[in-house]
C-alpha cells in the first residue's frame, strides 16, 4: 500500500458519513453479525468519522472517535478494514490518522475496546491493556489505552 497515495477524509460530528457506514455495515453487520441498530448508535452524531482510501478510489477502511468527559481522552471506535485490505498496513495507517486527529483536538490519551483477536495488533502500535475482558454484544473485548505525545 505504501506506493499508493493515502487519502484520509474526516467527517465532522453531525454530518452524513455514508461511505464510512458502508464499510462498517460490511465489517460489523455482514461479517460479525451485529444488527444495524447495534452498529449505528447515538454516538455517531457526536463523533468524527474517518475513511481511508488510496489514489482517490473508494474508501477501504473507516473508524470514529468521540471525546471522553475527562478532558484528555478520545475514544477510538468502530475500527473497520475491508477484508481484501487486511494485513496490508491499512489498519496501521487508519490508527495513525486517528491518533493525529486526537492530538490536533488537544487530547493526550486514546482509548479503545479491542476485540481479543486484535489485541496483538494494537499492542504493536503502543496500546496497553487496562481492565478486565467483557462482552460488547456477542464479542469479547478488552479496554486498551495509549498516551499520545
Amino acid at each position: 500500500m505504501s506506493e499508493k497515495k493515502v487519502v484520509a477524509t474526516w467527517i465532522e460530528p453531525g454530518n452524513p458519513f455514508d461511505k464510512a457506514k458502508v464499510i462498517r455495515k460490511t465489517v460489523f453487520c455482514d461479517e460479525q453479525g451485529y444488527t444495524e441498530p447495534q452498529e449505528f448508535d447515538n454516538l455517531d452524531a457526536i463523533s468524527y468519522h474517518l475513511t481511508i482510501a488510496f489514489d482517490d478510489e473508494e474508501p477501504v477502511a473507516a473508524a470514529r472517535i468521540f471525546p471522553n468527559k475527562d478532558g484528555i481522552t478520545y475514544h477510538i471506535d468502530r475500527v473497520s478494514v475491508l477484508k481484501p485490505y487486511r494485513g496490508k498496513g491499512v489498519g496501521r495507517i487508519l490508527l495513525q490518522n486517528l491518533e493525529d486527529q486526537i492530538r490536533k483536538l488537544g487530547r493526550k490519551r486514546a482509548t479503545l475496546a479491542a476485540e481479543l483477536t486484535a489485541v496483538g495488533f494494537y499492542e504493536k502500535l503502543g496500546y496497553k491493556i487496562y481492565g478486565e475482558q467483557y462482552y460488547e454484544y456477542h464479542l469479547p473485548v478488552i479496554d486498551m489505552e495509549k498516551m499520545l505525545e
